[in-house]
């Protein structure tokens, strides 16, 4: 049987060059859907710092005997990876996630995992299929101005990522990507106190583990099932 060459798929026609055939080409079928734009790692960090900004810390006041001041982290000064024009964005005060190595951990020999749960959620004839997990180590730096608000953000991290109520690691919904689920689990941590406290530049570093599944969205076949009529044969009267 000659199977049409899939020229909607987002690999065509390097799939002419595959032993197989790439996973979702269904025919007659609509077309295959791009690739995404962002990988899973970039998802996670995106929503883990949304979570973040919504986030309220506290400090110790101005005065040992003054009130607490509540502050927060806006989203700008949340940094997912390095700005592309360095030049203008000097060191300034936030929260930054640093590079990491990755291993993306299979399934084993076999096919992906197709969720079925997903099947028609985000567009008519797709289903999301797992193909591996994104495992790595985030590091993520800290800068404040004073000693308070360091200690401030420190605290307030460590005890929202040790929130969940089931699990030791924070799990976070990524909406913008097929509402998969990222967790986040609090490794190590550590307090720098080198030249640039004195700049008021106070550094700490937090090491999470990021642990987020690998998916794609692609087309499936229907399978009509049709209700079985069932008769009785009974026995002819005489």
């Amino acid at each position: 049987m000659n199977v049409p060459k899939d020229a909607t798929s987002p690999i065509a026609p390097a799939a002419d060059l595959l032993k197989g055939s790439a996973f979702g080409r269904v025919y007659p079928g609509p077309a295959s859907p791009p690739f995404d734009s962002h990988d899973p790692r970039d998802h996670a960090l995106r929503t883990l710092r949304r979570f973040i900004s919504l986030l309220r810390f506290q400090r110790v006041g101005e005065t040992p005997d003054g009130p607490t001041i509540t502050f927060a982290i806006p989203e700008t000064m949340i940094h997912v990876y390095q700005p592309d024009d360095v030049q203008e964005h000097g060191p300034k005060e936030g929260i930054g996630f640093l590079p990491g190595r990755a291993t993306h951990e299979s399934y084993g020999l076999g096919p992906p995992e197709v969720l079925d749960d997903t099947a028609d959620k985000f567009g008519d004839g797709l289903v999301v299929v797992r193909r591996s997990d994104h495992v790595e180590t985030i590091p993520v730096e800290i800068v404040a101005a004073k000693q308070a608000e360091r200690n401030g953000i420190l605290a307030g991290l460590k005890a929202a990522l040790q929130m969940d109520d089931k699990s030791q690691a924070l799990r976070l919904v990524c909406s913008s990507y097929f509402d998969v689920v990222a967790s986040f689990r609090l490794d190590e941590s550590e307090n720098i106190d080198d030249a640039g406290a004195t700049l008021n530049r106070r550094r700490a570093h937090l090491f999470l583990l990021l642990v987020v599944p690998e998916v794609t969205l692609v087309r499936y076949r229907r399978t009509l099932v049709l209700p079985e009529a069932i008769t009785e044969r009974g026995i002819p009267e005489e």
